[in-house]
């Protein structure tokens, strides 16, 4: 078989085959063995300063529509962009001169979308696509406040020069998004999307009008929820801003915020977590506690009650433990998230290498974990801003109990016995049997909007095209 890259394979599925409901399908599911589908079609979405075309990808997130196997709902990120300190091979800078920490990105203009895939005879097809807005203001890739990560556009590539994207008065872009999570609302068919910027958890309609976004809480002079609902309104934007996530949340990690987000089948009950552990940068703690931070394996979850859309309500915050454990730094972030049960989570940890060294999937049950939120020494140092806080606490206190996880899908092992490449897959859907149908898992990579090809063709002169990837649970 020849190699490819992100195909993916299944096992110890019994978790997300007890989700299996009868049901009549009204489409044939792919047949064994599992399927693999490229997007072919090139679409641009932009040209940048350098001249160069940008096509659609980025896709970080998938949802299934009913149980053929065959649609999808997928997000795309915030848009072409890349680390604007990369260095070329020679130890040149890649992007800008002075090597600036943050992102480059390419295309300020993108607008991010919700794209609904075909996805048949070993071809992604783009059926529709839903630019995200307000109703009146196109949705942006750019971050919102200065507080977020420091973002350039290439002003003259020749030169290499980078200008930092312009504020006024601490704002850059009420209606910037980086949305990486998508899951369907079974009540009404609008999105629930998790956004890495806030970070935040965005409400959309089905038009792809931003109808609420649910943000993290102000921590004393930490004022982000005023300052960006502020913003909202002057800006003229008619979304609702919702501060409802834990204060303690704005020390989470530049460019690490939400990553995934799960619904339960009747639309109720919402579960997000933080991509990686907070470092406490935005509280200013010294560089070696936010490295211990960092490197712990803590990560934040969190169960909203949004039965009432207009007023979601925080009933839970746990914690999840990276695998990792306390002796390594690897694997270092959250990719996706999926529910399986009342308050049990398949949960996708993954590397941050290129292309991707470890990607696998948890069983996280959360039924006996504490509850952050209840009053008492859990919740004390779950809320604690000084040192050293939760994240740099080791071992985990005797008070706190975590999620019991159980790995459930050893991607690497499968990838390397079938002859696979990784190319980060990101976006998961469990896909329950229905009739005729058999459960299946079908996978997504975001390929970065195929940005290596893209900015340095002659390194690499291979595409990274999206794909799905369908597979029957045995």
């Amino acid at each position: 078989m020849n190699k490819r890259r992100g195909a993916l394979a299944f096992a110890c599925a019994g978790a997300i085959a007890a989700m299996a409901a009868a049901a009549p399908a009204s489409h044939a599911a792919p047949a064994a063995p599992p399927e693999a589908s490229f997007l072919t079609d090139q679409l641009p979405v932009g040209t940048d300063a350098a001249g160069r075309v940008w096509f659609l990808g980025g896709f970080s997130a998938l949802a299934p529509l009913g149980a053929s196997g065959r649609e999808y709902w997928t997000i795309t990120d915030r848009g072409p962009n890349d680390d604007s300190d990369r260095v070329a091979a020679d130890g040149s800078p890649l992007y800008c001169a002075t090597k600036p920490s943050g992102k480059v990105i390419f295309l300020p203009g993108f607008t991010p979308e919700i794209d609904k895939l075909s996805v048949r005879d070993g071809t992604v097809k783009v059926q529709e696509r839903i630019p995200l807005h307000d109703g009146s203001h196109p949705a942006s890739g750019k971050p919102n406040l200065t507080f977020d990560e420091s973002t350039y556009t290439q002003t003259d590539p020749a030169t290499k020069t980078c200008t930092k994207l312009p504020d006024s008065g601490g704002v850059i872009d009420p209606f910037g998004v980086d949305t990486e999570g998508i899951a369907v609302d079974s009540r009404d068919g609008s999105f629930w999307l998790a956004d890495e910027y806030r970070p935040s958890i965005l409400h959309v309609a089905a038009s792809g009008q931003i109808l609420a976004r649910i943000v993290p809480q102000d921590l004393g002079s930490v004022n982000t929820a005023t300052a960006y609902a502020q913003a909202v309104t002057a800006a003229g934007g008619t979304f609702a801003v919702q501060p409802a996530f834990p204060g303690i949340v704005n020390a989470f990690r530049k460019n690490r915020g939400f990553e995934g987000v799960a619904l339960s089948p009747d639309g109720r009950t919402l579960y997000t977590l933080l991509q990686s552990p907070m470092d406490y940068a935005a509280l200013g703690v010294s560089n070696a506690n936010r490295n211990a931070a960092r490197n712990s394996p803590y990560i934040r979850v969190f169960r909203f009650d949004i039965s009432n859309p207009a007023a979601p309500a925080l009933t839970a915050e746990w914690i999840y433990l990276l695998s990792r454990g306390f002796s390594s730094a690897v694997p270092e972030k959250i990719s996706d998230v999926q529910f399986l049960a009342d308050d049990v989570l398949l949960i996708q940890e993954r590397d941050d290498e290129r292309p991707t060294q470890i990607t696998h999937h948890y069983r996280a049950d959360f039924r006996g974990a504490t509850n952050l939120l209840t009053p008492g020494p859990a919740a004390d140092l779950a809320a604690k801003t000084t040192v050293p806080t939760l994240e740099m606490t080791n071992p985990v206190p005797s008070f706190i109990t975590p999620a019991t996880s159980t790995l459930a899908i050893d991607v690497d092992a499968l990838l390397t016995s079938a002859g696979f490449v990784n190319s980060k897959v990101e976006g998961t859907a469990t896909i329950p049997a229905r009739g005729a149908n058999p459960g299946l898992l079908a996978v997504v990579n975001d390929n970065d909007f195929d940005l290596d090809h893209t900015v340095l063709p002659a390194a690499f002169p291979s595409s990274n095209p999206e794909q799905v990837d369908v597979f029957p649970q045995p």
